[in-house]
């Protein structure tokens, strides 16, 4: 549940957005748990230049009632939604979680568009498989695993939350995430720029053309560079060296390297 808490000291998430986030009260977490298994190295890392292909396999959420009122609503509208100004009126939100009403899925509109939008720009493959869901099961997960490999662009717009743990998947598995940005805030702890590609949710009619602009932009020793880049950061998440920084800047407070302040 995303929640905006007011008055505390210090507060940490996995999702955040910029028009709310306080740098100096709330840190970002990473998302460094993976619920499947990495294949061997050998069928993971690139030697060549991989082939151009994006893939997305999960919930789509197109046919969510929620989610297509969302869609409908004009842009100026969606923008504000993005931008989690809804989640400071605690009250109303508590009332109706309280209520059943189906309201935390209705800001997971972006993906369904981000798909959409690909699908109908691109003139290279985009392999989009709904599940409508994950079992948990053994062969989902294997599916999935075979899904992100045969990808060299994991398409990341976010779900329920203004985030996708996909994103951690696609490093994970030395893959290429492709970030919506919704007005969110990334945890510092992984170079998202060097590793992926952000593309801001105004630029949804440019997708494809980005894809395609990074991927003519590296060549096949820069895909492998940012492929050990990405396994590397994955590996250093796991560790949770991340976790130790982000309590000492909250007990001593300073530079951020936990010196403290005079």
């Amino acid at each position: 549940m995303e929640l905006y808490l007011k008055d505390i000291h210090h507060s940490f998430h996995f999702s955040a957005y910029r028009d709310w986030y306080h740098p100096g009260r709330m840190t970002v977490l990473p998302h460094p748990w993976i619920n499947h298994s990495r294949p061997d190295r050998d069928r993971l890392v690139w030697r060549d230049k991989p082939p151009l292909r994006a893939g997305f396999m999960g919930s789509v959420y197109g046919s969510s009632a929620v989610v297509r009122i969302a869609r409908n609503l004009p842009s100026f509208a969606r923008q504000r939604l993005l931008r989690g100004g809804y989640l400071r009126h605690s009250r109303w939100l508590a009332r109706a979680y309280a209520a059943r009403l189906p309201i935390k899925f209705a800001l997971a509109f972006p993906r369904s568009e981000s798909l959409e939008a690909l699908v109908k720009q691109a003139d290279f493959p985009v392999d989009v498989i709904d599940t409508g869901g994950f079992t948990g099961q053994q062969d989902a997960r294997d599916r999935y695993v075979e899904a992100m490999l045969a990808s060299t662009y994991v398409i990341c717009p976010r779900g329920s939350e203004n985030f996708s743990y996909r994103a951690y998947e696609a490093l994970f598995f030395g893959r290429v995430p492709v970030i919506i940005d919704t007005h969110m805030v990334l945890p510092d702890a992984v170079p998202w720029r060097e590793v992926g590609i952000v593309v801001p949710y105004e630029d949804l009619d440019r997708i494809a053309d980005m894809i395609r602009e990074d991927y003519e932009g590296h060549s096949a020793a820069q895909f492998r560079e940012r492929q050990e880049l990405g396994l590397k950061v994955m590996d250093e998440l796991a560790q949770g060296h991340w976790l130790d920084r982000a309590l000492q800047r909250v007990i001593w407070p300073g530079d951020g390297h936990g010196n403290s302040a005079e």
